[in-house]
């Protein structure tokens, strides 16, 4: 199977919860994805860093079609929300907002984040996802990831 990774950018940190003044329902009442959700509404900028765990590859067009992800602690690599399977469109959505997405390994029972997530234009017209590669070298990519 041909590898998709392609280039790098810089780490985008988000601030879990932190968003100014704005009242908010009890943090264990909401997850970080509806504080986000929540903030955006009311015109609060709030980035998000979001996980991608496993990815779903179409067979006839080896694209990622679909993604397991959630909300996602950079600096414990811990979720702040219960995983999700979604299609690519929400994830290149979530990008073009200026939320963060990595891709998150899990190594001997440890999960690190791995390669960017960047959205990336296919010739059918459909933009999709790959991994964001430093200066052409990487050790683990999008492909790396398990299937769901």
């Amino acid at each position: 199977m041909p590898r998709r990774c392609t280039r790098r950018a810089s780490t985008l940190l988000s601030a879990p919860g932190s968003v100014g003044a704005l009242p908010l329902a009890p943090v264990n009442a909401l997850d970080h994805h509806d504080v986000v959700a929540f903030a955006r509404v009311q015109g609060v900028n709030i980035m998000a860093t979001f996980g991608i765990d496993a990815v779903r590859i179409d067979p006839s067009s080896d694209r990622i079609t679909h993604v397991r992800w959630a909300a996602v602690d950079p600096a414990t690599r811990s979720w702040l929300s219960p995983t999700s399977i979604v299609e690519v469109p929400q994830v290149v959505a979530a990008i073009r907002r200026g939320d963060a997405v990595w891709s998150l390994f899990t190594l001997g029972g440890t999960r690190f984040l791995g390669p960017k997530i960047v959205a990336v234009a296919h010739t059918n017209g459909h933009d999709g996802i790959d991994t964001d590669v430093p200066n052409g070298h990487i050790e683990k990519c999008i492909d790396d990831l398990p299937r769901i």
